[in-house]
């Protein structure tokens, strides 16, 4: 089974979309339009809460709280490749 990469930055592009690089220097847009709508991840509709986001340690994901966070792999699976570094 090949290892998927792990976060090693990110950006905010908007309030609902984070444009991530892993560890292969691949870079995705993910959003959670789909997301907000649901609890927790209700919570990232407040601007201020959605940019609060850290990466977890090792890169195994983004967090912006006990509660709610997001793991590489479904930013791998689920993000759109991004054309360009």
């Amino acid at each position: 089974m090949e290892q998927v990469p792990t976060v090693v930055s990110f950006q905010i592009e908007s309030p609902a979309s984070l444009r991530v690089t892993f560890s292969n220097e691949v870079i995705k847009r993910f959003s959670f339009q789909d997301k907000l709508s649901e609890y927790p991840f209700n919570a990232l509709n407040n601007e201020s809460f959605f940019k609060s986001a850290t990466i977890d340690r090792g890169g195994y994901g983004i967090s912006w709280s006990d509660q709610i966070d997001i793991s590489e792999n479904e930013l791998w699976e689920k993000g759109v490749d991004v054309e360009g570094k």
